[in-house]
């Protein structure tokens, strides 16, 4: 018996008791789905844009640099349901969805251009 190793058992977390737990743990993960989404994609993008002479990470781009984050997050939470202070702003900034849909389409084809 003195060869036997008891390893100790984690405790494992009770399950959901009710709704709005389950609701609760589906936004924990849906947050962690998001962060880990921007930490891979802007990543690339400030690792990329650092490689072309951009130094996003100096003074005087800090608060504009933070907005890119801000809006990825605030973008990603809109199509889960989520909220997010910078919504209300987005519908301030761009009052005719119309400009904004051609702003996204011009994006996304530039997109798709530099992928073919």
């Amino acid at each position: 018996m003195s060869n036997v190793v008891i390893f100790p058992r984690s405790k494992q977390a009770a399950p959901a008791n009710s709704i709005d737990e389950i609701i609760e743990n589906m936004e924990v993960v849906r947050k962690e789905q998001v962060e880990m989404i921007i930490d891979e994609t802007l990543s690339y993008v400030f690792n990329r844009s650092y490689q072309e002479g951009y130094d996003l990470s100096s003074d005087h781009c800090v608060k504009p640099t933070a907005m890119v984050v801000e809006s990825l997050r605030a973008a990603l939470y809109k199509t889960v349901g989520m909220s997010h202070p910078l919504h209300d702003a987005a519908e301030k900034l761009f009052a005719d969805d119309q400009e904004a849909a051609i702003q996204v389409e011009k994006m996304l084809s530039n997109g798709n251009d530099a992928e073919e």
